[in-house]
């Protein structure tokens, strides 16, 4: 039984576009597996859907799949395996939920899931797994509530009153999840807990009961962070813990008393978006710091981190200097020179966003360590140290070349690097960002003799000239990052010799010439985005090979690497390669203001495209027609950009609702698009209907510069997500809807260009956030609400609506009325004259 479930398994999955029997030679019918206990694949190239046949090893004990490319649905079948105790699916790109037969494991202790974008809710059958010790389905898209008595996951009815009988339960991570509500208070009977991950739970601004965390003493690793909770954490909650080696409380208000000590040492500790303005005290008595995060709250002046920054009280040694830091982020802060010591330990440093001024310090250099330095959004000047390229001690000859070619804004480079010699040592650096700051020049040959880089981040910069072909030289280079630069000429062939680069990134840097075939020898690229240039000409035709292997649209299932391809806003033309279909690995894909000289497009070859979450395809001059039902069965669909095409939208489409991460901006957009008359727009474009829940996350909507026509739908009202909304430039009639009222989230709102009539809403008063509105060029009457959200407003937010009156407009609403009074006493005096003239007449 045990041979042929292992030979179905064999016969049901593949190694992205390779036969399964290249990779599993010594699986034959003449193999002894009825003893196999354990069966781990994991980290290999596995793909495919995960067969129903994996049911079949009923003898299993261990199950590690972890880190390949399986997708689908986790198969019912995976119930069977009743002696199972360990289960890793961790890593994979599954769909659709978790199936309840997982409840059947009885001797199951490890349940691993993390990463691999499972969705649905908690399933309250896994109460029923009383072996569990560990949890981890992290970084998935599980949402709702969790179950209120996770204390069933106890050993027993484990109550406050006897909080010392254990738990077996020791991990449980659900963070990076959707989860929402109110954090279970039967948490804190999980005294068995080691480590506990909720982070990003969502409790909708609601309160937080902190003390539920006070049973927990066994913690070593706590990870609230992101609660979205209006309550205060007072740090002291932690004092008495004394085996914390991991704490994260980043996005969560604290408060941290001057005279707080934890007695844990932590190694990992995360405070960012926290809103503290005092340096914490505390971190005086930990000495064994590696991972440090203040990024994003309102520090100034210098970091207490060497012997000229440390405050007057606090009468110890520099805190970050003697502890074993490895990662350091002081991001988004207003921390000024000098610039910190930090210890030789440092690998990442990520200072970007503060107020460091003058050269960028050669200190920096000493840093044997270092792997990855991002100081972007300061004010440093100057050139890039020579050192930043001293890879290998025999590169002192390129370090002084490269100090003799490079300069900042016309100043020499001599004048501003005058402590870098050849004999800095910077030989184990691998990262280099220096984006976004006031860096300029040629960008020298003699930057590809940083041999050893596999990071290079220049974006934002005032590089301008070719790109140097000795970028090719750097054979270890996975992340190219030279956007927003001032580059003239093409794109050189040598970076084709980049075998390992993954992301290619060169947006907006003016960039000419044609999309190079040899790119297409680049295997490893997951990211290509080449927007907002001056290339041209047609795409090879042959997209495809950036797929790993021969993918065929009979195989459409076999993924390609490639999961950004962004190339609008360039002169591309001709027909759009149908081997695109084939990237099905995408995840973002941007064609816009491609010219299709009028052409035919074959919309079609987007079906298979179903792992997107952005697609812009606007203004590809085509005459072809799209149907927007061609996206109804697309479930990521975060951003949909159609605008400049002709479409054709049922009036019973339904999109299903996009899946993507908390916090990302949903768009639709449609703006000038020729929208028939069997659109949205039901019996001669006289109606607007929004169909679907898909509609209701949408953070801004855009219909302008369209045909559409009657009144605005009262429905609009239930888009609570909105943030912005553009209905300009249309036909729409009647009165502005009440429902608008309800958009409490709303910031920008135009309506101007319309045939709207009635008055403004007085209740649009209630919208707090409402910075930006236009009701200019409708018919529009009465007075003007005089709510500060409306009044802040230019006067030319309301021109050309004849019947307005009152602030900001100078027409006051007591001079209508005044004048309409003189004109009817007027016409009143007129026609008695004219009477009197006829009466005079007929006597006469």
């Amino acid at each position: 039984m045990e041979l042929n479930a292992l030979l179905e398994f064999k016969s049901e999955f593949h190694f992205n576009g390779m036969a399964a029997n290249e990779k599993t030679q010594r699986w034959t019918n003449t193999t002894d597996c009825c003893s196999w206990m354990s069966l781990n694949l994991s980290s290999n190239n596995l793909a495919g859907i995960l067969p129903d046949s994996i049911g079949n090893f009923k003898y299993l004990k261990v199950l590690k799949l972890y880190g390949c490319s399986f997708f689908g649905n986790i198969p019912s079948s995976l119930g069977n395996l009743s002696y199972l105790t360990h289960l890793d699916l961790g890593g994979n790109d599954f769909t659709g939920e978790l199936p309840e037969s997982l409840s059947n494991l009885h001797q199951l202790r490890n349940l691993l899931l993390a990463s691999s974008k499972l969705t649905g809710n908690f399933h309250h059958a896994l109460l029923n797994l009383s072996e569990l010790t560990a949890i981890d389905f992290s970084s998935n898209q599980f949402e709702g509530m969790l179950p209120s008595n996770m204390s069933s996951f106890s050993n027993g009815p484990v109550e406050i009153g006897n909080i010392s009988s254990p738990s077996k339960l020791q991990e449980l991570s659900l963070g990076g999840n959707n989860l929402s509500g109110p954090i279970p208070g039967s948490i804190s009977k999980l005294v068995g807990l080691s480590y506990l991950d909720l982070s990003f739970w969502d409790t909708e601004r609601g309160l937080v009961d902190f003390s539920i965390f006070l049973h927990l003493k066994s913690l070593t690793l706590l990870d609230i962070s992101h609660l979205n909770t209006r309550s205060m954490l007072d740090l002291s909650l932690f004092s008495n813990f004394t085996s914390l080696t991991l704490l994260h409380l980043s996005g969560n208000n604290l408060h941290i008393s001057s005279t707080l000590h934890l007695p844990s040492p932590i190694g990992s500790l995360g405070l960012s978006s926290c809103n503290i303005s005092e340096f914490p005290k505390f971190l005086r008595t930990q000495t064994g710091l590696f991972f440090l995060n203040i990024s994003a709250n309102q520090f100034q002046g210098h970091v207490p981190a060497s012997g000229y920054g440390h405050f007057q009280d606090w009468g110890t040694s520099d805190v970050i200097q003697r502890s074993p830091i490895e990662m350091l982020d002081i991001s988004s802060n207003s921390f000024q020179d000098p610039f910190p010591l930090l210890p030789n330990s440092t690998r990442i440093v990520v200072a970007s966003d503060n107020q460091f001024s003058g050269n960028i310090p050669t200190k920096i250099c000493e840093l044997v360590a270092l792997e990855t330095l991002v100081l972007t959004n300061n004010n440093f000047s100057g050139s890039i140290p020579r050192c930043f390229e001293n890879f290998n001690t025999t590169l002192s000859n390129a370090l002084l070349e490269f100090k003799s070619e490079f300069h900042f804004n016309g100043m020499a480079a001599n004048e501003k690097t005058q402590r870098w010699t050849n004999t800095t040592d910077c030989c184990s650096w691998m990262s280099l960002n220096l984006s976004s700051n006031n860096l300029a020049g040629i960008l020298p040959d003699s930057i590809g003799n940083f041999k050893y880089l596999k990071v290079l981040k220049l974006y934002g910069c005032s590089f301008f000239g070719n790109i140097p072909s000795s970028l090719g030289n750097l054979s270890y280079l996975t992340h190219l990052d030279l956007g927003g630069n001032d580059f003239t000429g093409e794109l050189p062939e040598s970076l084709s010799n980049l075998h390992q680069l993954r992301n290619l990134l060169l947006a907006s840097s003016k960039l000419t010439g044609n999309f190079h075939h040899a790119l297409l020898n680049l295997s490893e690229l997951t990211a290509i985005d080449f927007s907002s240039n001056q290339f041209e000409g047609m795409l090879p035709s042959n997209m495809s090979s950036f797929s790993n292997g021969p993918v065929e649209i009979g195989n459409i299932s076999s993924p390609s690497k490639l999961q950004e391809l962004s190339l609008g806003g360039n002169n591309l033309s001709g027909p759009i390669p149908g081997s695109i279909s084939k990237l099905v690995g995408l995840s973002y894909l941007d064609l816009s203001f491609w010219d299709t000289e009028r052409g035919l497009v074959d919309f079609s070859i987007f079906l298979h495209l179903k792992s997107l979450t952005l697609l812009d395809i606007s203004h590809l001059n085509t005459r072809s027609m799209l149907d927007l039902s061609l996206f109804s069965n697309f479930t990521s669909l975060t951003l949909l950009h159609l605008s400049g095409n002709n479409l054709h939208i049922s009036s019973t489409l339904h999109l299903p609702s996009p899946i993507g991460s908390l916090g990302y901006h949903r768009f639709i957009g449609f703006t000038f698009s020729n929208y028939h008359k069997s659109v949205v727009l039901a019996n001669k474009g006289s109606k607007m209907e929004l169909l679907g829940s898909s509609f209701r996350i949408y953070k801004t909507i855009d219909v302008s510069g369209n045909r559409l026509e009657g009144d605005i739908p009262q429905s609009i009202g239930l888009l609570k997500e909105l943030i912005v909304l553009n209905m300009s430039n249309n036909a729409f009639t009647g009165h502005i809807p009440p429902s608008l009222s309800n958009l409490t989230n709303l910031q920008s709102l135009d309506l101007s260009q319309n045939r709207l009539s009635g008055t403004i809403l007085p209740e649009l008063e209630k919208l707090t956030f409402l910075a930006w509105m236009n009701f200019s060029n409708n018919m529009l009457e009465g007075p003007i609400p005089q709510g500060t959200q409306i009044q802040s407003q230019n006067s030319s937010s309301f021109a050309h609506n004849p019947g307005l009156c009152g602030a900001p407009l100078k027409r006051s609403c007591g001079e209508g009325k005044e004048e309409a009074r003189k004109q009817d006493e007027e016409k009143e005096e007129k026609d008695l004259s004219l009477e009197l003239d006829w009466i005079a007449a007929a006597i006469a």
